[in-house]
């Protein structure tokens, strides 16, 4: 079984420097990939990436 990288929110605004609200908001615009474990949102690392590679947000 191959298992995917996946982060947390937390993990993601720490990266991206971004607020939780828009993690959160980019998640539910579909720019990122995730999924939800109970009540918390994992996404992706290839997303992640390709995100970042898209340069669409305003982090560090």
């Amino acid at each position: 079984m191959i298992y995917k990288k996946t982060y947390s929110v937390n993990e993601v605004m720490e990266i991206l420097g971004l607020c939780r609200r828009s993690v959160i908001r980019y998640i539910k615009a579909n720019k990122l990939d995730a999924f939800k474990v109970g009540t918390q949102w994992r996404i992706f690392g290839e997303s992640l990436q390709s995100f970042i590679d898209r340069g669409r947000y305003n982090g560090k």
